[in-house]
């Protein structure tokens, strides 16, 4: 789940400070010239911070008090502890919060005990929880899965071989009590 998390949120999260100042700089802009364009580029920090915030509205303000957050954070905490908190605390759509919630929710086990295949699905959901829920439309969700296995393979944290092996074995999604076969 770690390494699904990293090749897709943040591969340099363990080497740099936890505040990607280009991206928010970016993404402040471009908030700032059109409050519909969605640009990112965040660090999991960032979005850990972004999260605990409850005013979660475009604008400057709300960019600068995740700024000062994330640099709490990043001075309390250890990066463990961020990842953790991260991982317990982020929206994966519905009632699943957490990727142990989504694990619980999706697949009827907890997150330690998921499938590289289905830690993917999860993964997936950070981006959009509503666009790639695997209960509303598996398809789409395994496409993203798919898409974060690649990641794994371009941040060298899997091969080809151990996501191949993955996408062999897709993620069942679990419906009351009823498994769904791979389509």
């Amino acid at each position: 789940m770690i390494k699904v998390t990293l090749a897709t949120e943040d591969r340099h999260f363990y080497d740099h400070l936890d505040l990607d100042f280009p991206g928010a700089l970016h993404a402040l802009l471009t908030r700032t010239r059109n409050d519909h364009v969605h640009q990112d580029g965040s660090s999991i920090t960032q979005q850990l911070a972004r999260s605990q915030l409850s005013n979660t509205g475009p604008g400057f303000g709300h960019k600068i008090k995740e700024v000062f957050l994330a640099v709490w954070l990043e001075w309390h905490l250890t990066k463990d502890e961020i990842l953790g908190l991260y991982l317990n605390c982020v929206n994966m759509g519905g009632d699943a919060l957490g990727v142990d919630g989504a694990a619980r929710s999706y697949f009827n086990k907890p997150a330690r005990d998921v499938t590289l295949a289905e830690a993917a699905m999860l993964v997936g959901l950070i981006e959009a929880p509503k666009s790639y829920a695997p209960h509303i439309d598996l398809t789409t969700a395994r496409a993203r899965a798919n898409m974060v296995l690649d990641n794994l393979v371009e941040a060298g944290f899997m091969t080809e071989d151990q996501v191949r092996r993955a996408r062999f074995d897709a993620a069942r999604l679990v419906v009351r009590g009823k498994t769904t076969s791979p389509s």
